[in-house]
């Protein structure tokens, strides 16, 4: 039992290591902070270049307001420009500068190394041992979601 609450508390340690990272994260491009929640709405930006402003909040799981105040600060860092959409004058059309396309892309590439490092260690595992992992992560997704 002792095992069980020691790991337990190891979880936890990780996902607040985790949690404190992201917080504090910054990724830099020419001398450009950007921070979480810049990087996240220019990653949604790169999934989909057609999204509105009310689709970023969707997709982000945040109000519209946060996504206008991100987008104004994307816009004063060269990162994006938004504008008008021509097919309907209410909504932003927000689109990468070349500076903001190779940031993002400098960021994936940092974000593929890491990645990168995390499946080499999987690939020396057993089937079993990922299959573990992978039933693990799974219940911690379930629990993380029925606390929203």
């Amino acid at each position: 039992m002792k095992n069980e609450i020691s790991l337990s508390a190891q979880v936890s340690r990780v996902i607040n290591q985790f949690l404190f990272l992201e917080k504090r994260s910054v990724f830099t491009h020419r001398d450009v902070t950007l921070h979480p929640s810049e990087i996240h709405l220019m990653g949604a930006l790169t999934r989909d270049a057609d999204a509105n402003v009310t689709t970023l909040a969707e997709t982000l799981g945040i109000t519209k307001g946060a996504v206008s105040q991100t987008i104004s600060r994307l816009v004063k860092k060269g990162m994006v420009t938004k504008t008008r959409d021509p097919r309907n004058k209410n909504e932003l059309k927000v689109s990468f500068t070349a500076s903001g396309r190779k940031a993002i892309e400098g960021f994936a590439r940092s974000r593929a190394e890491a990645n990168g490092r995390y499946e080499a260690y999987l690939d020396g595992l057993s089937n079993t041992e990922r299959q573990t992992i992978r039933t693990f992560l799974s219940q911690v997704e379930q629990m993380i979601a029925g606390l929203k």
